[in-house]
């Protein structure tokens, strides 16, 4: 169920700014995928997070989801 939603996410983003900026990979390495989640499209109220990907750490969340979101990338 997390992966399907992250890989929602991930593709719902790309698709969202796929005209508004060059293309560009994920940097090489081992990376750690942060999703959060806003209460609103104004993106000014967090109320949630996801996160996955660095070897030897369990995945995590807290707080909610919602449709208002943004994900990055940081090195592990």
């Amino acid at each position: 169920m997390l992966k399907r939603c992250l890989l929602t996410a991930a593709f719902a983003v790309a698709m969202l700014t796929a005209g508004a900026s060059p293309a560009a990979a994920i940097p090489p390495g081992e990376q750690l995928l942060v999703i959060n989640y806003y209460s609103s499209g104004d993106r000014q109220s967090l109320i949630g997070q996801k996160w996955r990907g660095c070897p030897g750490q369990a995945p995590g969340q807290w707080g909610q989801t919602s449709t208002h979101l943004d994900f990055h990338t940081v090195p592990c």
